[in-house]
C-alpha cells in the first residue's frame, strides 16, 4: 500500500462517523462537508490528468483549489443528514479509488511527462503523488476530527517542511531560522542583506512535525522554542 493510500485510509476511518457536515472546519470559511467535497474534487482532477498522460493525450490544466470559500467545491448532497454523510463517504471512497486506479495504469515513462499542477507550476506527472498526499494530510488536520501534525510521519513532515521553506523563499518573508530537532541542519527563511550577520535572526527550534504544522498554519507552536528567547513569531506562510 502506498503512502497516499495509507493516508487516505486514515482519513476515511476518522470521518466514518463525522457529525455535522455543516459545522465549520479549521480552514476559515469552509464547512466540514465542503472540505470533504474539496478532497473529492482534488482526487478526480488529478486522476483525470494521469489518465490523459497515460493515454498519450494532452492533460487538462490543473490549478489547485484556493483555500477560500469564494471557490465552491463539488456540489454537496442534499437530503437527510445521514444520507448526506453516506453519500459523501461513498464519493470520497470512489474518488480515492479512481485516483489509485489512474496511478496503477501509468506507464513507467509517462511519469516524466510535464503537467500543470499546484500553483500553476509545470512539473513531471510523478509530482502529483506528493501533491495528493499533501492535500489529504493537510485537510485531514483541517477537518478537526482529532488528527493533528503530531500524527504525520517523519518522512512527510520533513518533506513538507522543506517544501514550505522553499515556498517562503519566493515571498517577502522576514529572516527566520528553523532548527528541526534531529534533522542535522537548520533551514533559513527570508533573506539577509549583504554584510548582515545572522546572529540576531530568531531561531525556532522543535520537532519537525511541530515546525511543519506551525509553518503550514496547522499548529499553534506547541513544543517550539525561540532563540533569543521571545514570543513565537507569526508563521510567514499558511496553506
Amino acid at each position: 500500500m502506498s503512502e497516499v493510500d495509507r493516508a487516505t485510509e486514515r482519513l476515511l476511518r476518522n470521518v466514518a462517523d463525522l457529525p455535522e457536515l455543516e459545522a465549520p472546519s479549521r480552514l476559515p470559511g469552509w464547512s466540514r462537508g465542503a472540505l470533504l467535497a474539496r478532497i473529492i474534487d482534488n482526487a478526480e482532477a488529478y486522476a483525470a490528468v494521469l489518465t490523459a498522460v497515460a493515454q498519450g493525450r494532452e492533460p487538462p490544466r490543473v490549478t489547485d483549489l484556493p483555500a477560500t470559500p469564494a471557490r465552491p467545491a463539488t456540489a454537496l448532497p442534499t437530503g437527510p443528514r445521514t444520507d448526506q454523510h453516506a453519500d459523501l463517504l461513498a464519493r470520497l471512497r470512489a474518488s480515492a479509488a479512481h485516483f489509485a486506479e489512474a496511478v496503477a495504469t501509468m506507464p513507467l515513462t509517462a511519469w516524466r511527462v510535464d503537467v500543470v499542477c499546484r500553483r500553476a507550476l509545470r512539473r513531471p506527472a510523478a509530482a502529483l503523488l506528493w501533491e495528493r498526499l499533501r492535500v489529504v494530510e493537510l485537510h485531514h488536520v483541517d477537518l478537526d476530527v482529532g488528527y493533528s501534525p503530531a500524527d504525520w510521519s517523519d518522512g512527510f513532515s520533513h518533506r513538507l517542511l522543506h517544501d514550505l521553506v522553499t515556498e517562503c523563499g519566493k515571498r517577502d518573508a522576514p529572516p527566520l531560522v528553523l532548527s528541526p530537532l534531529g534533522a542535522g541542519h537548520p533551514l533559513m527563511i527570508g533573506k539577509l542583506m549583504i554584510g548582515t550577520a545572522a546572529d540576531g535572526v530568531p531561531t525556532v527550534r522543535g520537532p519537525v512535525r511541530h515546525l511543519a504544522g506551525w509553518l503550514s498554519g496547522r499548529g499553534g507552536g506547541d513544543g517550539l522554542t525561540v532563540v533569543p528567547e521571545g514570543p513565537l513569531p507569526s508563521p510567514p506562510i499558511s496553506m
